[in-house]
């Protein structure tokens, strides 16, 4: 199987997002997407797409044109903390295929950065809607990673 040039965003690398330069510099195009998977808060969203639980994670389908998914991949899988060529990260991230739905249903396999693994602990705890925005609204930290051209904004 060809690697496919689709990525599953869910947290930082989303548009708008401190960490969305890592695909958008690549010519990344966003639309809105979801996975089966539990969202878990861990100061920025990780999640398990491997999971039984019957869970949806919101976020974005990115595409990146072909001939930029090698570079993509690999500023990624820094950022992650992920080492291809060991299958593993040191970072707590493993790249995955996954399926992904778009708004319209059709499904399509992208790449995600998934826990090794996670549990609700007392340290970190699930995500319930499965959605980093709304959670950080709720949380009152909406403009803590955001991005405007110029400078990330943090409390």
């Amino acid at each position: 199987m060809d690697k496919p040039n689709l990525f599953f965003v869910y947290g930082t690398l989303m548009k708008g997002f401190c960490n969305s330069c890592f695909l958008d510099r690549f010519g990344g195009i966003h639309q809105p997407a979801t996975a089966n998977g539990v969202m878990y808060g861990y100061g920025v969203p990780i999640c398990d797409f491997k999971t039984k639980k019957n869970a949806t994670i919101i976020g974005e389908l990115v595409t990146v044109p072909e001939e930029n998914l090698t570079a993509a991949l690999q500023q990624v899988d820094r950022l992650e903390g992920y080492d291809e060529s060991e299958q593993k990260g040191y970072g707590g991230y493993r790249r995955i295929l996954i399926d992904v739905t778009l708004a319209d249903g059709t499904v399509v396999k992208a790449w995600a950065y998934s826990t090794w693994e996670c549990k609700d602990d007392g340290y970190t705890s699930a995500i319930a809607s499965g959605d980093w925005k709304e959670h950080l609204k709720a949380q009152e930290l909406e403009d803590r990673y955001r991005y405007d051209g110029k400078k990330i904004f943090r409390r």
